[in-house]
């Protein structure tokens, strides 16, 4: 009931944008996509799979390993070449400072993109990214995992590149807030583009999306809790200065408004909290 009322309230928060949106498709023809290595999956919306959209989320597996392996490759978003001096520590949900880091093993190579780190099965956790020079990040799975995993691309910015991005998007960043970047997967595992989102309340953040690689946000930004540029195959879109508690992220399809899926975070400050909303919560 929750979640059917929070998607009526959705869909008549972003109405309007739809209509803009339906008015700029009709007058403008599609963009042909460039050479990008930053992308790895294919993100076309219209071919993603969402057959278990309205299915209910299946009970977790009986049977599954004591540890996990998640793999993904670990870069600077400029370059997408790797980070001397990474780190990566596992931290249960329950505390965001992660003060009291998990067991686990890591494994990062020295001018390797990929790293990889073991989990213990069946936890809910997230992981804790460091590199010299660069803000820290967050990586929420939204779910525990139960078998090795290969996750995507997760890219990071130092001081200097979010402050240009903030100053192109014109975006007025507030150190002590954090900053939210969401992508979507469908129901077999894939990042895809198509996808708006929305926060619980608050009177701090501001939306935007990564749009061909570049960030957009409405001019001047205005505090809202809805996205109202669907992702594209960049495929990133979130909000800024969002304030540091636990909040409820809800994804839907720009085509159809179906609901995808929600994820439930702590913020950090001074942190870019990186979210997977996968196809209710399939994982």
């Amino acid at each position: 009931m929750q979640n059917r009322t929070r998607l009526a309230a959705y869909r008549r928060a972003i109405e309007p944008f739809l209509c803009l949106l339906a008015f700029a498709a009709a007058g403008c023809s599609d963009l042909a996509p460039g050479d990008d290595t930053y992308i790895e999956k294919n993100l076309d919306p219209s071919i993603a799979d969402w057959s278990c959209l309205g299915q209910p989320e299946p009970p977790p597996p009986e049977d599954y390993p004591e540890y996990v392996t998640y793999t993904f490759p670990m870069v600077e978003w400029v370059t997408n070449n790797p980070i001397p001096g990474r780190s990566i520590q596992v931290c249960a949900l329950i505390e965001p400072a992660c003060l009291r880091p998990l067991t686990s093993v890591v494994n990062i190579v020295e001018g390797a993109r990929d790293v990889s780190v073991q989990i213990l099965a069946g936890q809910n956790v997230f992981l804790l990214l460091k590199a010299p020079g660069y803000f820290d990040t967050t990586l929420y799975f939204d779910g525990a995992l139960y078998e090795d995993q290969r996750g995507g691309r997760i890219q990071m910015l130092t001081p200097d590149v979010i402050g240009g991005v903030a100053q192109q998007a014109q975006l007025p960043l507030d150190p002590t807030l954090g900053v939210l970047a969401i992508r979507a997967h469908d129901c077999r595992g894939t990042i895809v583009g198509g996808a708006l989102y929305s926060i619980d309340d608050n009177p701090t953040s501001i939306p935007y999306t990564v749009v061909n690689g570049l960030v957009r946000a409405d001019s001047p930004a205005v505090p809202a809790v809805v996205t109202s540029i669907p992702s594209d195959n960049s495929p990133w879109a979130g909000f800024a200065n969002v304030p540091t508690t636990g909040i409820t992220v809800f994804g839907v399809l720009v085509d159809g408004m179906r609901e995808i899926g929600t994820a439930d975070i702590p913020v950090r400050a001074t942190t870019v909290n990186a979210v997977e909303v996968r196809a209710l919560n399939h994982l």
